[in-house]
């Protein structure tokens, strides 16, 4: 998971919103079912995510078929809040229909909460280590236990993803251990960040940043947790 930096709210979005107080302060939800410009929308939100999941960071597309568009902060819990700009993100699929061990990201959280949203909270890529198996974790209890269990972000494929991504990134700073500056690793760590001529982030960058921050010019490359 890393930080999504949100632009401005779609105007169509501001207005549907306006159009829908009396309704959002009755607590009506799946208030966004009807919105016409809602195409636009997971366009809008995909290109700001860089075409990638907001919560496992596995590549995504604007397509309706393939992605959800994801209250932070569910709608049952909140209605209210259900149409903020900074409440949605835009979600894969997470194995949807599959038996629910395998079910991740919104399609596993469901309504449950968790306690910080990607593109809220500015620190959110310091709660999140990795272990070189793959494996996601954090020392927040709390949020520990939210990203096993309400989100399922250790779910086998995705930890196989996560470690192959990793390893790739290992063995690429194997192969330039002998010319390591910091300039050359911040100039990683930029690219990493930057969004290519497709506008498009490099799938699984949570773990690969992690590693590249953490990288020998701070510690050991092979014992990083």
């Amino acid at each position: 998971m890393i930080l999504i930096h949100k632009r401005q709210p779609p105007n169509s979005l501001t207005q549907y919103k306006r159009e829908c107080s009396d309704s959002l302060n009755r607590g009506v939800i799946r208030l966004l079912d009807d919105f016409s410009m809602k195409d636009s929308l997971r366009r809008q939100l995909a290109e700001e995510q860089g075409y990638l999941c907001a919560y496992c960071l596995q590549r995504i597309s604007a397509d309706p078929l393939n992605t959800k568009i994801e209250h932070a902060i569910a709608q049952t819990l909140q209605p209210l809040k259900q149409l903020d700009y900074d409440n949605l993100l835009l979600c894969c699929k997470g194995n949807e229909g599959q038996s629910e061990n395998h079910q991740h990201c919104d399609t596993k959280k469901k309504d449950m909460e968790i306690k910080y949203n990607p593109a809220t909270y500015p620190n959110i890529e310091d709660t999140i280590k990795y272990k070189r198996d793959g494996t996601i974790r954090s020392d927040d209890q709390e949020w520990n236990q939210q990203l096993n269990d309400v989100l399922n972000l250790n779910e086998p494929r995705l930890r196989v993803n996560r470690k192959a991504a990793d390893n790739a990134l290992i063995n690429e700073l194997e192969r330039i251990q002998g010319t390591w500056t910091k300039a050359r690793i911040d100039h990683m760590i930029e690219d990493l960040r930057t969004k290519n001529t497709e506008g498009k982030l490099k799938p699984f960058c949570g773990i690969l940043l992690r590693r590249l921050t953490r990288h020998p010019s701070y510690r050991d490359i092979g014992h990083n947790n």
